[in-house]
C-alpha cells in the first residue's frame, strides 16, 4: 500500500490537467486512509502506555511539517513536476528499503495479545 502511495506523486508529475490529476488524487487519498488507520492502530498496540502520548506527539509534529515543506517547494522555482517526481522516488526508496529491514517486518507482523 505504501508503494502505491509513493507512485501517486510520480504520476502527478506526468499530468498537466486538473481533470487527469483528480483520479490520481482520489487513489492517493483512499490508500492514505487505509495506511493511516493501520499505522495508528499498530502504533497504539505496540507503544507502551507511558510513552504513547510522546510518540503520538512526535507523529503529529512530523505531520505539521507539511506546510513548511510546501513553503520550501515555493523556493524551488515552482518546478512542481520535479518536486512530485523527487518525492515519489524518495518514498519508493524508503518503502523498498524497509521491506528488507527485519525489525520493521516484525513490527508489521505484530499481533496484540488480547
Amino acid at each position: 500500500m505504501i508503494s502505491g502511495i509513493a507512485l501517486g506523486p510520480g504520476a502527478l508529475a506526468l499530468v498537466h490537467s486538473v481533470f487527469s490529476a483528480l483520479p490520481i488524487l482520489v487513489f492517493i487519498g483512499l490508500l492514505a486512509g487505509f495506511v493511516g488507520v493501520h499505522f495508528s492502530t499498530a502504533m497504539q498496540a505496540t507503544t507502551p502506555s507511558h510513552l504513547r502520548g510522546r510518540v503520538f506527539g512526535i507523529i503529529q509534529l512530523m505531520a505539521g511539517v507539511y506546510p513548511l515543506a510546501m513553503g520550501l517547494a515555493d523556493l524551488s522555482g515552482q518546478n512542481i513536476p520535479l518536486i512530485y517526481a523527487a518525492s515519489s522516488i524518495m518514498l519508493l526508496m524508503v518503502s523498498f528499503s524497509l521491506t528488507g529491514y527485519a525489525p520493521f517486518r516484525a513490527f508489521c507482523a505484530y499481533e496484540a495479545s488480547s
